[in-house]
This record gives C-alpha cells, sequence and structure tokens, in this order.
C-alpha cells in the first residue's frame, strides 16, 4: 500500500511540475502577445491623431496632371490631326467650382475657321487627347468656298466651347 501511495504521489508531483512546465510557458506567450498589443495600441492611437490632425486642415485635392492655365499648343496639334488650320479666337476659363460639388468646370472656347464638317467631328472626337472635353456650345456658318477644280464644297466657321469637369476633392475644416 505504501508502495502504491508512492506511485501516486510520484504521478501527482510529475503532473504539477508539467502543468506548472506549461503554465510557465503559457504566462511568456501571453507576456509577449500583451507586449505586441500594446505597441499595436500606440501604433493606432497615432494614426487616430494623424487622422484627426489631417481633417482639421484645409486641403484641395486636384486630377492629377490637370493644367492649371490652358495653353494653345494641344488644340493646335489636334486640329493639325483633324486637317484643319490652326484654332483662332483662343481663350480658356479658369478653373470654377460647381456650387455644392466635388467638381470644378473648365471652358475653352476656340474658332475653327474654314473646316469641313467631317473635320469638325474628327476635331471634336480626337482620342489622342487626354483630356475629356465635351462641345457645350456650337455655332457653325457656312463660307461656301471652291476648290481648285472649281467644284464648291461646304466650308464652315465653328465657334466651340468645350467644357471638362475636373474632380476637386475639397476639405474644409470641420468637414
Amino acid at each position: 500500500m505504501k508502495r502504491n501511495w508512492m506511485l501516486f504521489s510520484l504521478v501527482v508531483v510529475c503532473f504539477g511540475i508539467c502543468g506548472g512546465l506549461l503554465a510557465l510557458l503559457n504566462l511568456r506567450d501571453a507576456r509577449a502577445s500583451y507586449h505586441d498589443a500594446q505597441r499595436n495600441l500606440e501604433a493606432m492611437q497615432a494614426m487616430v491623431e494623424d487622422i484627426e490632425q489631417l481633417r482639421r486642415q484645409a486641403s484641395t485635392v486636384q486630377l492629377v496632371g490637370e493644367q492649371t492655365k490652358q495653353e494653345l499648343r494641344p488644340w493646335v496639334e489636334r486640329a493639325s490631326r483633324a486637317g484643319v488650320g490652326q484654332p483662332s479666337n483662343f481663350m480658356a476659363s479658369a478653373l470654377k467650382p460647381i456650387a455644392k460639388s466635388d467638381y470644378s468646370q473648365e471652358d475653352v472656347a476656340l474658332t475653327l475657321q474654314d473646316a469641313s464638317l467631317p473635320q469638325v467631328i474628327i476635331f471634336l472626337t480626337d482620342s489622342n487627347d487626354s483630356t475629356e472635353y465635351i462641345p457645350t456650345a456650337i455655332d457653325i456658318r457656312s463660307t461656301g468656298n471652291k476648290d481648285a477644280k472649281g467644284v464648291e464644297q461646304e466650308r464652315w466657321t465653328v465657334n466651340l466651347v468645350l467644357t471638362r469637369l475636373i474632380y476637386t476633392a475639397i476639405n474644409r475644416s470641420g468637414d
């Protein structure tokens, strides 16, 4: 009987030692997890502070590659691809914000002289141009020129107003 008690005591002590070692290993893992969670919390708090600071700042973001001042050169290239002479009466408007919207509007007015209707269509639908202008006003007047063979061709003087919308997200203080 004494031997059974001794064997039983030895088994209990071995289980206690094994349990203690497992508890010690789990304690180390728990401590590492706790420190990792603390570092994550500090990083998140820093991110929250950065976000709050950015929200307080007024900022304007405009379309990448947007031209602040419109140039005539792209329009001349577009006209030459369409087979039309250089545009005249070129006038670009400043960027105008659209009320209660994240968009702004930019207008370009120009005149194509002595152009055929197919050339005007090619000019308006030129896909080589990276900008997306939409004609908003077109005034066409016939000029009725004759070519070298004496055949009358339909030629036009075309006044165009082209518009594009530009996404300009604006954050104001308190938004």
